[in-house]
């Protein structure tokens, strides 16, 4: 069985969405800097932990390598 047909496990997909979600939170409070108010930076903080944390859930392994030697943030990739 492949990686791509195996099924869906939940115990993997909180821990991806978990640990994506801290990742997505520091990355928020990154962004929340350039906000003018409090309402704003925690709504910002809120929305990147939960974008992150569902996009490192869903594609799993794929996520994370993206950001590995070679991967996203490379800039040679693009050229």
């Amino acid at each position: 069985m492949s990686l791509d047909n195996r099924p869906f496990d939940w115990g993997r997909f909180l821990v991806q969405f978990m640990v994506g979600a801290i990742f997505g939170g520091i990355f928020g409070f990154y962004l929340a800097a350039a906000a003018d108010s409090a309402t704003d930076r925690i709504l910002g903080v809120s929305i990147m932990a939960l974008l992150v944390g569902l996009v490192a859930g869903w594609w799993g392994d794929r996520f994370w390598e993206s950001f590995r030697d070679g991967g996203l943030w490379n800039p040679f990739r693009w050229f």
